[in-house]
């Protein structure tokens, strides 16, 4: 029964929602999108060379409460499903995300091995070897396109006489699988029979069998009355992204920081310390005509980094920034950047060796400024080597329709160009209903297809 919680919960929430429309004000979405060769994203299981995928999201608002969910569905059946929740009480707001999904194995990795916590196998799965796979409920049986709980967030926010301070809780388990994933999540695989595992600690095999932790993000903003903005953010077991299928959030629970067993705690990734980061920012300090923004980060126990950028406007026509990285070990770069309407100019000296590395430029052009117009941008890259690409995009606007597309050129042997890749976007809303396609071409044909339909209510 714990395998359909997502499912029941959000029935509820949304026959709760339509039962109180009278007094409720309820809007969202409900999108159908039809994909073309989905295996460019490895998160997509699919089981044909394309994918059916709709997307329903609500909000209800009721009595200054509001509630809402984000539910998906592709040829697998339901994929995910996130439950949300808000209250405003004055200077205090509190937000509840509660995110559960069905966990993916791979079949088949198309990658080398060699970069997985254990040195075993890890890379790309295309879409096709994906499934769903998993004993999601501890019971030591296969629940298949069962849906799991992953994790809740829960924040808490208040603002006082210009002074916000922010909590984010976390609560997640840290074996959900993340096929995308880095050190702290293990990717399980599957041979066609069983699950097997990639991730030993003291004799214990660490399957999908849930394993949960705790983590938090603790920010504190402000402006003093100069109008230099200060913001401090706080990690605790917190680090990373966190990837389901189609969707992400910042920061997930630091898998060192989850008990495996009774007493047992899960080796790898992490520091050694509860808190994964300390980060600063600083924006808006004058010294003199130039503007400063500095951000630094600690991640215990040795690393550290610090970016701090200066920036000149030039007679309101141009501003010039310069900005230096570096780590406790040094300069990492220097980036140079002069920025107006129509030019930018960006210049990468790596390892701040007084070297230019890489230089691009972004120029902008409007076409027909008398009507009818066509957004026209050209994009110049170039290393030690030469020119390495070009890129040329443009964009419009007629009636209900826009128009957008790019192309990429990249280097021949002959000191030119070669086609590499165009891509044609086109979107349209006509009263609550949208269409919308994407489509991607190379020398080889088409690459990339996508056709999407929704109404808005």
């Amino acid at each position: 029964m714990l395998n359909h919680i997502a499912v029941v919960c959000t029935t509820i929430l949304f026959v709760f929602s339509l039962s109180i429309s009278v007094q409720a004000d309820v809007t969202g979405s409900f999108n159908l999108d039809i994909m073309l060769t989905p295996e460019g994203t490895q998160t997509e299981a699919v089981t044909f060379l394309f994918d059916i995928m709709s997307n329903l999201q609500f909000n209800s608002v009721f009595s200054g409460i509001t509630t809402g969910a984000d539910i998906g569905f592709g040829v697998t059946g339901l994929e995910f499903s996130i439950l949300k929740a808000a209250v405003n009480l004055g200077a205090l707001t509190l937000r509840d995300v509660n995110i559960f999904a069905i966990p993916f194995a791979c079949l088949n990795f198309s990658e080398p091995a060699g970069n997985g916590p254990d040195g075993q196998i890890s890379g790309v799965c295309p879409g096709r070897f994906l499934i769903p796979v998993g004993d999601v409920d501890g019971d030591d049986v296969a629940d298949l396109n069962a849906v799991a709980f992953v994790q809740k967030r829960t924040e808490v926010e208040i603002n006082i006489a210009g002074l916000s301070l922010s909590t984010l809780f976390l609560f997640e388990d840290v074996d959900f699988p993340d096929i995308r994933s880095g050190d702290d999540h293990e990717h399980d695989h599957f041979n066609g029979d069983v699950v097997y595992h990639v991730y030993e600690v003291n004799g214990e095999f660490d399957d999908q069998t849930p394993t949960y932790g705790i983590g938090g993000v603790l920010t504190i903003s402000g402006q003093t009355v100069s109008g230099v903005n200060v913001e401090s953010e706080t990690a605790i077991c917190a680090k990373n992204t966190h990837h389901i299928k189609k969707r992400q959030w910042d920061y997930e629970v630091t898998k060192q920081c989850a008990s495996l067993l009774l007493g047992v705690v899960v080796e790898g990734g992490g520091s050694d310390f509860l808190f994964e980061s300390q980060k600063l920012w600083i924006t808006g300090l004058e010294a003199g005509d130039l503007t400063l923004d500095i951000h630094t980060e600690v991640q215990p126990p040795q690393n550290f980094s610090a970016m701090v950028t200066a920036s000149y406007s030039v007679a309101e026509l141009a501003n010039v920034m310069v900005t230096i990285d570096v780590d406790q070990d040094g300069p990492n770069a220097l980036i140079g950047q002069l920025i107006s309407d129509n030019v930018t100019i960006i210049l990468h000296d790596l390892g701040a060796d007084s070297e230019l590395d890489s230089a691009v430029g972004i120029f902008n052009f409007l076409l027909n400024p008398e009507g009818n117009l066509i957004d026209l941008q050209l994009r110049l890259e170039a290393d030690l080597q030469g020119f390495s690409g070009l890129i040329l995009s443009f964009g419009f606007t007629r009636g209900l329709l826009t128009v957008g597309s790019d192309s990429r050129f990249g280097p021949n042997n002959e000191n030119g160009f070669d086609w590499e890749r165009t891509g044609f976007r086109l979107y349209s809303q006509i009263g609550l209903f949208t269409f919308g396609t994407d489509f991607g071409f190379r020398p080889s044909g088409i690459t990339d297809a996508l056709v999407t339909v929704g109404i808005l209510f």
